[in-house]
């Protein structure tokens, strides 16, 4: 597909004749945009140019305006996608406009991954000749800041021409989430880290939406697809338990969306069918018509899977997690947003778990009322699990060998 099929229109401001270009795809956040170009105004290198991949629905008569009545010492590049195609189409749109116009050297960039430091462009192009280099990942939430072992190559990864015609470009059907994975996990390639600095916030959405849209098993199942098999294995374990727990301890509608998680997996599906098909419209109960005794659990904002100086760090917050998980043995509680993995184990021990939205409507996601089910519900559990365990990856593993596309060299059509 060429890159004019794509989109519906592009506008251009400045002048756009370097050889770097930054691709960075937005959806509807205008203000993170806006921000995002202030710190590219302040970089100490600005030859290079910007395409910026917008989606169907973003305001670009608001970005058109700011651009006309703001000059920039970079290109800019405003593109107009056809349709929505996630984060996977809109990298994958990007580098098919900087393929086809002959740029020597691409970087991606997520729009919320902020360009700190003022020497980051001058010392990713000052090591372009590596053909692969990304450059020091600072995850921050709050005010707590962690520094990333792994980071993406969507944020603020260098490539050269030369390893986008080798390995190709981002895999546009995995549509949303992982599609960085499997692309990293192609690029065979030696990759070298400066120590110039980008910021990106480790965020998690309310958990509200993460349980309505099912996002996590929509997560598992792109990890599981885009990642190498031993991780695949791992995600694939993670997936068994979140799809055991949703059928035995969640409410419908949810229950139905288990479901249709184990045949997507099954029939190797991804991506936007997957996502589709996941997102469920779930109308909640009136904040009302709760007790005022129920407990509400408060928020918690560090990441789970952060790094700190402290290397047990990781275990600690399990255990606590755990620990305050059985603290709400058989009580009602209210989470307004928490670690998914808390909250599983919360819908497995609490009496009654209300998820609230931020339009303060309630969604009952787990009813363990009746004390004689829930005791045989635990029981039970562990059983069940294990016959996923032992089945799901049996008859997943040899649909994966055979059904895996190869990515290699995808796009260059």
């Amino acid at each position: 597909m060429k890159y004019q099929e794509l989109i519906s229109y592009e506008k251009k401001y400045g002048k756009c004749d370097n050889d770097l270009i930054i691709v960075i795809p937005c959806f509807i956040n205008y203000d993170i945009l806006i921000r995002h170009l202030g710190y590219l105004s302040k970089q100490t290198f600005q030859k290079f140019d910007v395409v910026i991949v917008l989606g169907p629905n973003f305001n670009d008569a608001k970005l058109f305006e700011f651009l006309k009545n703001n000059n920039f010492d970079f290109g800019i590049i405003a593109i107009k996608r056809k349709e929505d195609t996630g984060s996977a189409g809109g990298f994958f749109t990007g580098q098919k406009y900087g393929f086809e116009k002959g740029y020597a050297y691409m970087i991606n960039a997520d729009d919320d991954c902020m360009p700190t430091d003022p020497d980051l462009m001058k010392n990713l192009y000052g090591n372009k000749d590596y053909d692969y280099v990304s450059p020091t990942i600072l995850l921050q939430e709050g005010t707590v800041t962690f520094n990333d072992n792994f980071p993406s190559i969507a944020q603020y990864t260098l490539f050269s021409r030369k390893i986008l015609q080798k390995y190709g470009l981002c895999y546009a059907p995995l549509y949303y989430y992982s599609e960085d994975i499997e692309y990293r996990n192609r690029i065979k390639e030696k990759r070298i880290f400066i120590p110039n600095i980008a910021v990106h916030p480790l965020k998690r959405s309310n958990s509200y939406n993460e349980i309505k849209n099912s996002r996590v098993i929509y997560r598992a199942l792109n990890s599981v697809y885009s990642l190498e098999i031993r991780y695949a294995i791992r995600y694939l374990l993670t997936f068994c338990y979140t799809f055991s727990v949703y059928l035995l301890f969640f409410q419908e509608p949810l229950k139905k969306n288990a479901i249709n998680a184990i045949k997507s997996l099954l029939s190797f599906k991804y991506g936007k069918e997957v996502f589709d098909e996941l997102n469920t419209r779930l109308e909640g109960q009136s904040y009302l018509k709760i007790s005022k005794n129920v407990k509400t659990i408060p928020d918690e904002n560090v990441g789970l899977g952060a790094n700190t100086t402290d290397p047990h760090y990781k275990q600690k917050k399990i255990l606590n997690l755990m620990k305050s998980s059985f603290e709400n043995f058989r009580k009602e509680i209210i989470v307004e947003n928490t670690y998914y993995f808390k909250l599983v184990m919360l819908s497995i021990l609490a009496k009654k778990i209300y998820l609230k939205s931020d339009n303060e409507k309630m969604l009952l996601m787990s009813d363990n009322s009746s004390i004689i089910f829930h005791i045989v519900k635990l029981i039970f559990f562990p059983f069940f699990l294990f016959l996923c365990v032992l089945l799901i990856p049996l008859i997943y593993l040899p649909i994966r060998v055979l059904k895996k596309p190869n990515t290699i060299g995808y796009g260059l059509d």
